[in-house]
């Protein structure tokens, strides 16, 4: 009897065996192959079986999503498509400022981002280029510049009324389909083309109150302004004013806030450059950060270029703005010039001349510290550059200064400076008094988008400190002291 239950015990994991064989890899357990098997059908289950005209297909999402189409020809912002826009949320946005507005054209409205036609002449732009928050390290940056805008705002009569971003800040679960992760990805690129949008309006009840749209654009240090969205701004602005009877002046005016860096101003002058030299009577650029002699003069001599005054008489000076010539005014010292006259308040107060050095960071056009090479194309055009119209060479310092460079992702050194402070705090907390304000926090936010990232996030500030010692080190060879630091050492 034994035998025989032996037998077929034997005969039943055998059987087994051999079913085994056909169904799982070397090394795979039964539990693993349900799970793969299981995670195959989810995924097959959550792909789209049919998707509309002009739709993409999108795991997760049955009906696809729209490819998003921004032109200025008063078109939809994705066609005819109905399924999901990654302009929506802008687009719902505007929809819900213009709500209560009585008696409105669907179909115009779709095609004006639902702007009604009553309301198209009271809307003032503003085009504010500020840094990115969430693809460079600056987002305090970011927030602070949309806190001072707010604050203009409120000053010239204009109460803050709504606003969309097309960043996600937001946590959010990664999926295990890769698929979807891309698809996710494409979306997010897609509403992150758009430029955001801040909606302010006059105080009080004037029917005929000017309302102000600031479309915000970003930009990074090292790469420039976010063209895309640049342009997409562009085109929204006059997709909202098109159709307008009578054509409105601001149709003929661009006003743009910015740039915040140096180096955006050659992707600015790229886009500027592309749209027709008829289309603005007036481009007016305001910045409040730009201090690069370099970079304000060679994008006055392109647009000069670019913009020649082929209409002016005998007698005309060619003011900035002349044909549509884009005018551009920072509100800073230019950097040369701050140089020139530094040197002169440290050569007449106790020979400090040799004792000075010059820290900037690396990577962007400010810091850059090197005269640039002229080439006779550039030399032949400042030579016909009239005087007036750009601004002439600052003197060279009247001696030499000792020029260094720091990593410009420095935030990184300074965290990791902070975490070691904070070990130490909690293994003195005895010791230490209470504290009344709130903790100074210096940890690294958004990522190195800007730049190539850090392959070794551990070793990284350890590197960069003896950078910094080495730096400290020439201080001490050169006798420096004084030590001028270069532009953002405290955001970057």
């Amino acid at each position: 009897m034994k035998a025989g239950y032996a037998a077929l015990f034997s005969l039943v994991v055998a059987y087994s065996a051999y079913q085994g064989t056909g169904s799982l890899m070397p090394g795979s357990s039964p539990h693993e192959l349900r799970t793969s098997r299981d995670a195959a059908k989810a995924t097959e289950s959550t792909r789209p079986r049919s998707v509309p005209a002009g739709a993409e297909p999108f795991p997760m999402i049955s009906g696809g999503i729209c490819r998003l189409t921004v032109s200025g020809n008063h078109t939809r912002p994705c066609g005819g498509c109905k399924s999901i826009c990654p302009a929506k949320e802008l687009s719902d946005l505007i929809e819900d400022y213009f709500r209560a507005e009585p008696g409105n054209d669907t179909e115009y409205l779709a095609k004006h981002w639902q702007v009604p036609h009553a309301k198209q002449r009271n809307i003032k732009f503003v085009i504010a280029s500020l840094p990115d928050p969430v693809h460079t390290h600056m987002a305090l940056l970011f927030d602070r510049s949309i806190e001072t805008i707010q604050k203009a705002a409120q000053a010239n009569g204009y109460l803050f009324s709504r606003a969309w971003m097309p960043w996600d800040i937001s946590t959010h679960s990664e999926s295990p389909d890769f698929t979807v992760r891309m698809a996710q990805a494409e979306f997010r690129d897609q509403q992150e083309s758009l430029p955001g949008l801040m909606i302010f309006q006059q105080s009080g009840d004037d029917p005929n109150a000017t309302i102000l749209f600031v479309f915000v654009v970003a930009e990074t240090p090292t790469g420039g302004l976010h063209i895309e969205q640049l342009q997409n701004a562009l085109s929204i602005r006059q997709s909202i004013l098109a159709d307008a009877d009578p054509k409105p002046d601001e149709a003929r005016t661009l006003r743009i806030y910015g740039p915040a860096f140096s180096g955006s101003l050659l992707s600015l002058n790229a886009v500027l450059n592309a749209q027709l030299h008829d289309r603005f009577s007036a481009i007016l650029i305001r910045s409040g950060t730009i201090s690069s002699y370099v970079a304000v003069h060679d994008f006055c001599e392109s647009t000069l270029s670019e913009w020649p005054d082929s209409q002016a008489g005998p007698d005309s000076k060619g003011e900035p703005g002349h044909n549509g010539r884009p005018d551009f005014a920072t509100f800073q010292f230019s950097d040369k010039d701050q140089e020139y006259y530094l040197s002169i308040f440290f050569r007449d107060r106790e020979h400090l001349h040799s004792h000075v050095a010059v820290l900037s960071e690396d990577e962007t056009a400010f810091g850059n510290q090197e005269r640039p090479h002229k080439s006779s194309r550039s030399e032949r055009r400042s030579a016909e550059t009239p005087d007036h119209l750009c601004l002439p060479e600052p003197p060279e310092p009247v001696f030499p200064l000792v020029r260094l460079y720091f990593p410009r992702e420095i935030a990184q050194l300074r965290d990791a400076y902070q975490q070691n402070i904070k070990i130490q705090s909690a293994a003195d907390s005895g010791k230490n008094p209470p504290q009344n304000g709130l903790a100074l926090s210096l940890s690294v936010t958004g990522n190195d988008d800007d730049s190539v990232a850090a392959y070794a996030p551990l070793q990284t500030p350890l590197s960069q400190e003896s950078i910094l010692q080495e730096i400290v080190a020439a201080l001490r060879k050169q006798h420096a002291k004084w030590s001028l630091f270069g532009p953002r050492i405290r955001s970057t």
